[in-house]
């Protein structure tokens, strides 16, 4: 069983499909929170549909995500108006802690 910080347990929308999936992730550190949901797809999901799922998200603009929200949305915080590619140096601390708890991922 997945001990949770508050923050978390207070505002994760995937609480109720953790520990669903294998294999199962052992959370080993909690960040601060990220402004907004990252977006993430496991290495494993091999389907087209990935792909042009990344494509949309990326070139999301603050007129198409519009049409979707519900009318008691914050308009100031709009997700996906802000995603960007990364590369592996914006994870260089994250990889830098992994090293650091001698975890080695696969690929």
């Amino acid at each position: 069983d997945t001990e949770l910080p508050d923050r978390v347990e207070e505002k994760s929308s995937f609480l109720d499909t953790m520990e669903t999936e294998t294999p199962r992730f052992r959370p080993f550190w909690w960040s601060f929170p990220i402004p907004k949901q990252p977006v993430y797809a496991r290495a494993t999901w091999d389907d087209p549909a990935k792909e042009e799922i990344g494509n949309v998200l990326l070139n999301s603009d603050q007129d198409l995500i519009e049409q979707y929200y519900p009318e008691d949305y914050n308009e100031e915080e709009l997700p996906f108006t802000t995603l960007a590619d990364t590369s592996m140096e914006e994870y260089e601390p994250v990889i830098m802690r992994l090293n650091d708890l001698g975890i080695e991922l696969g690929e």
